[in-house]
């Protein structure tokens, strides 16, 4: 017997998965300003935004496999994960009944998570696509994974700290290869990499510094203004 390989239909993942799934996760989160620990919640919305964007792009494009990533897909998910980073800065900067520090950490640390994956995603992809044109993939990628540390540093959440770690780690391993490649030299490789892991040593030392000060400022503020 032949067995049967044909893909679920996208339209009915959106309507007998994707959708339940969505209006119970917003059902839940009704109810976040009195028990903030549904903040949780905000991961299976993520996803399911997610997932409803793929199944959209599979309905444009009249494809049939749910399988295969593309470039918008790994896009949506870094879009995705803006949208939830500019959420989660904004209910950090406007006290509401529903700015609870739960929500907002999770918030944030899902859209960071979203950001990392969608430009690892577009980083490997353009990659394999375009080998040729390697280098020039790893500078946006760089730059947004240092914004997201930033962002950790200024709004005092350790978790978009650490996966701008992990990414300058990567980008500090690739450079380290480029002028090993250069130069001829594996010792250059290894000096270079120390170099750059120094400077990003340096600049995180800073980057505290000047977080903990802003954070001691605001603190004194709020006292003045309760007295």
């Amino acid at each position: 017997l032949q067995k049967d390989t044909k893909d679920i239909s996208p339209v009915g993942v959106l309507l007998c998965c994707i959708l339940p799934a969505t209006t119970m996760t917003l059902f839940w989160m009704r109810r976040l300003p009195e028990d903030p620990d549904r903040a949780t919640l905000v991961t299976n919305l993520f996803l399911e935004i997610w997932a409803a964007s793929i199944v959209l792009r599979l309905m444009i494009t009249g494809q049939e496999s749910l399988s295969a990533s593309s470039y918008s897909d790994f896009a949506s998910l870094t879009s995705i994960g803006t949208l939830w980073v500019i959420i989660a800065v904004l209910l950090y900067h406007f006290p509401s009944p529903w700015a609870s520090v739960e929500l907002v950490t999770w918030t944030l640390n899902v859209g960071v998570l979203g950001i990392g994956a969608g430009t690892s995603g577009l980083l490997a992809t353009f990659v394999i696509q375009h080998p040729r044109l390697e280098l020039m993939g790893w500078l946006p990628f760089s730059v947004i994974n240092g914004v997201t540390g930033l962002l950790g540093f200024k709004l005092q959440r350790s978790f978009p700290v650490l996966l701008s770690a992990l990414a300058s780690a990567l980008v500090s391993i690739r450079a380290s290869i480029f002028v090993s490649d250069v130069t001829g030299s594996t010792v250059a490789g290894i000096c270079s990499f120390g170099l750059l892991g120094f400077a990003v040593m340096a600049v995180a030392q800073k980057l505290d510094r000047s977080s903990q000060g802003f954070t001691a400022k605001g603190r004194r503020v709020e006292q003045a203004r309760a007295m």
